[in-house]
């Protein structure tokens, strides 16, 4: 099973499918040599073990653990409501 996601790459890069708005690549920062960066859409293959180009593997891994803090805050509030409703009748 493979999904596209979006990334933020170096320019120039062959074999690459770049995000275009009005005909012109989308511009995501720049590196720290002061070379551009653009948006790019990487397909990203899962259920074998290969590598990920692009800074993929690192952006799921980011985002993973992003929905994991988040989810740990909702569960605090969750259970901190619960004590503070507990003791009213």
């Amino acid at each position: 099973m493979a999904f596209s996601a979006v990334v933020c790459g170096p320019e120039g890069a062959s074999s690459v499918t770049y995000v275009t708005s009005s005909g012109q690549d989308v511009a995501c920062g720049t590196d720290s040599s002061g070379n551009p960066l653009l948006l790019q859409v990487a397909a990203v293959a899962s259920g074998d073990d290969s590598p990920v180009d692009g800074g993929v593997g690192v952006g799921l891994e980011l985002g993973g653990a992003v929905l994991m803090v988040m989810a740990v805050a909702w569960g605090v509030r969750m259970v901190g409501r619960f004590v503070e409703s507990s003791g009213e009748s």
